[in-house]
């Protein structure tokens, strides 16, 4: 039996906060706050903002069927450093990327999971760690789960099977999602940071001392169906970063191969997603027998 974590939700229809956004403490973010709450609402999702017991955490859903699975999105790591050398103010992600590919998965419910501090008036947890060193931390993937879960009691989805997609960043998080969590039936990764070792070695800099390394969870994972994407002209998440992960994942297995990396064309870390992702979602995550 799952754990029951002391969690409060606040939902309030997008129309509501059109009209309250102003009131936005963030430098910078009340266009962006705007934009994405005018998105959402415009393709029929909820707002919703959940106090978790670490963070309050920004979340769009939209629920056509709760006889069917949740495809769940988790947002990459938004707008993290102003320069390489200056750590940003407000972590809310510039680049509305993951929430224009939930709005194009037609799937009938929706989950969109923003990362602590991302579209949020105020939070006293909003300590720049968690945008910078901590990103991953398990404090960070708790928070997460705990919004999950009660989303999912919200709608009355309690035993339906979730679908993991997370970007960049949020590929990390969805990755532990699935070490942790046992409704999980598959995962799919966009660009994703699946070796923090390895991507600092890569860009020669400091490790993520005060986060979880998905590297780490991939024995766990091993048996869940997932598919890593990567973008073959990706300067930041290399390709060879992600087809390092998927051989882990299938080497940590006996009897079945569950990660496939697929390379996209033409596409960068954050560009040309949206053009390729309906057809991208076509290719479903299998678990194939290991060759005797």
């Amino acid at each position: 039996m799952q754990k029951q974590h002391n969690v409060t939700i606040i939902l309030l229809f997008i129309v509501s906060f059109l009209t309250s956004c102003t009131h936005q403490t963030f430098v910078g973010s009340l266009s962006i706050n705007h934009n994405i709450y005018k998105l959402a609402h415009s393709h029929h999702f909820d707002q919703n903002k959940i106090q978790t017991d670490f963070f309050l955490l920004q979340t769009f859903t939209k629920i056509s069927n709760p006889d069917e699975p949740i495809h769940i999105y988790i947002e990459g790591d938004g707008y993290s450093w102003a320069t390489r050398n200056r750590i940003s103010k407000n972590p809310t992600p510039k680049n509305l990327l993951v929430m224009d590919l939930a709005i194009l998965d037609e799937h009938p419910n929706i989950f969109y999971i923003a990362r602590p501090c991302q579209f949020i008036q105020s939070d006293l947890n909003c300590n720049n760690k968690y945008w910078t060193s901590h990103r991953y931390a398990p404090e960070v993937i708790a928070a997460t789960s705990q919004a999950i879960d009660y989303l999912k009691q919200y709608y009355s989805l309690e035993n339906q099977k979730t679908h993991l997609t997370g970007f960049s960043g949020g590929a990390a998080i969805a990755a532990y999602l699935a070490k942790n969590r046992e409704d999980v039936a598959s995962l799919r990764t966009i660009a994703g940071h699946l070796d923090i070792q390895a991507t600092a070695q890569h860009h020669n800099t400091t490790p993520l001392y005060g986060s979880l390394n998905p590297l780490e969870a991939a024995y766990d994972i091993s048996r869940i169906p997932q598919i890593h994407f990567y973008g073959e002209n990706d300067s930041i998440i290399p390709s060879h970063i992600t087809k390092s992960f998927v051989n882990t994942v299938n080497l940590l297995s006996t009897k079945t191969q569950c990660a496939q990396a697929i390379g996209v064309k033409n596409v960068t870390h954050a560009k040309r997603w949206r053009q390729n992702w309906r057809h991208l979602l076509k290719i479903k995550p299998i678990c194939y027998k290991q060759k005797i």
